[in-house]
């Protein structure tokens, strides 16, 4: 298709005043439809793809229509062997999809749009346009097989800045870590019921007998990690309770709880964290009975389960 349309007709329903130069590629509905109803660019079919191959392209979609990019053996209809995530945001790209390979037989790549579901405001339906279309692959033909390997993700420099705290390095951390918190580098409270050592450094501990939590602010994890953590709990009834909370909900999910004191021991832990968007992380302390009674926590950090190494730099 050729033309174009209004710059401000286009900012109102793809969200941007670009529009396509010369020919473009168009799907859509004037009315709404089911949300499996889709429909499907193929490409021609493909002998093989020698390890991992990258579709590049410009695109428009109006709201609630869906992108995505798959891969299927010719004739197979909607049966496809693997799909990337949805694209819905981020007009007019350009976005690159990556192709995990090799795919050592013939196949076709399809770009499907879907979710013409629109009623409302006066309108119904909707338009996905695709244009400037590349395929990068190293080979098509007498393909060696190289196995995919997934880059590593990218961590927002926001999320280490939500655990500065992580390995307690100076006072100057202590502002963050409220009131009910206090840094040290050598023994505190009593013997008895004290903290004899540290770990390595400062670390932070707290006393009875009020309810105390160590807060870390609002992140997102674009993957999925591990949140390490060293606990000394030299009283039996000292209670530590690792909260989350989530974007989009005021419910405390528990991830984890002290099963019983450390002694006079730093134990340490690991924790699963999913993908996500987090409000907040709480770690709280509960059941310490006195002033005399203790818990210290140190070397808080996010951990990439594939390297076992942290992700933040200490």
């Amino acid at each position: 298709m050729g033309g174009g349309w209004e710059a401000s007709k286009g900012a109102a329903i793809f969200g941007t005043r670009e529009r396509p130069v010369g020919s473009f590629l168009m799907a859509g509905s004037p009315i709404a439809l089911p949300s499996l109803h889709s429909a499907i660019l193929s490409s021609d079919p493909i002998q093989c793809q020698e390890g991992d191959s990258f579709l590049h392209f410009t695109y428009w979609t109006s709201p609630m229509v869906k992108l995505r990019v798959c891969t299927r053996r010719p004739s197979m209809g909607r049966r496809f062997d693997w799909c990337s995530s949805d694209i819905t945001v981020g007009d007019p790209g350009p976005v690159k999809v990556v192709v995990p390979g090799s795919i050592q037989y013939t196949f076709e790549i399809v770009i499907e749009a879907s979710n013409f579901v629109l009623s409302a405001f006066g309108q119904e339906g909707g338009v996905a346009i695709i244009d400037d279309l590349i395929y990068y692959a190293s080979s098509v033909y007498n393909c060696r097989s190289i196995p995919h390997i997934e880059p590593p993700p990218v961590f927002p420099p926001s999320l280490c800045s939500s655990f500065s705290c992580g390995s307690m390095p100076n006072s100057s951390c202590l502002s963050s870590l409220g009131e009910d918190w206090l840094l040290s580098n050598s023994s505190s409270s009593s013997f008895h019921m004290g903290i004899r050592r540290n770990l390595q450094g400062n670390y932070a501990w707290t006393r009875g007998p009020s309810t105390s939590s160590l807060l870390f602010p609002s992140f997102s994890l674009p993957s999925d990690l591990l949140l390490e953590f060293c606990v000394y709990s030299p009283s039996e009834k000292g209670l530590l309770t690792l909260f989350a909370t989530f974007e989009g909900t005021d419910d405390r999910s528990e991830l984890f709880r002290l099963p019983s004191s450390t002694g006079h021991n730093w134990a340490c832990n690991s924790v699963p964290l999913g993908k996500g968007s987090y409000k907040w992380l709480e770690f709280s302390v509960d059941g310490l009975d006195n002033e005399w009674s203790v818990m210290g926590m140190d070397e808080i950090s996010l951990i990439s389960p594939s390297s076992h190494q942290p992700i933040c730099r200490r």
